[in-house]
């Protein structure tokens, strides 16, 4: 699951990066750039919220069955018991900003057909990333697939991605809610 924390922070901090540069290169010219915006609105509504929930849920619903789907001790996951506040940081608190932003910055969301096409690539790949770390090293890069039987690992793939393409589904309504129209709309506004 530490793979999966990292690629989330490092989504969300190359967006937040990103969307602060962004500010800074509008403010210097005085005046916004729609094609920025419009990226940016893109890649949160169809990555970074929809990921970064799928982490928080999977995370705390396989930490609360049992931590060591998670984390083992005897693979170094003490931390998450050591260092708690580490722990919320990375699976909690991340939640937290994904929320806020469209509270703070008007999200406009990506076409649905366009993020379910973009989630599944996505999905695809980290599948098949995953398969191969299996197969160099021997075991699953999360702890639970270690467990797991053939037949159980597909399932909770499959219903890992159903979650992400629920929770996209169900974002879309949460950033609407908030004034912004698709993007699909804007652009022939």
């Amino acid at each position: 699951a530490v793979v999966s924390t990292q690629s989330t922070g490092i989504l969300q901090a190359v967006y937040y990066i990103f969307a602060v540069l962004v500010d800074i290169y509008n403010a210097l010219r005085g005046k916004r750039c729609a094609k920025l915006k419009i990226w940016l609105d893109w890649w949160f509504s169809t990555l970074v919220f929809p990921i970064t929930l799928l982490v928080t849920v999977l995370f705390w619903s396989l930490f609360a069955i049992n931590r060591e789907y998670v984390a083992p001790p005897r693979e170094g996951g003490d931390w998450i018991q050591l260092n708690p506040v580490f722990n919320h940081l990375l699976h909690t608190y991340i939640m937290f900003w994904a929320l806020v932003e469209p509270l703070v910055t008007p999200i406009a969301v990506a076409k649905k057909r366009q993020g379910l096409l973009v989630i599944a690539i996505l999905a695809v790949t980290y599948t098949a990333w995953s398969y191969l770390v299996f197969l160099k090293m021997g075991k699953w890069a999360y702890p639970i697939l270690n467990i797991l039987t053939d037949a159980q690992r597909v399932v909770f793939i499959l219903v890992s991605y159903l979650l992400v393409v629920g929770i996209f589904l169900v974002s879309r309504v949460y950033h609407k809610s908030f004034g912004r129209a698709d993007l699909s709309q804007k652009k022939s506004q």
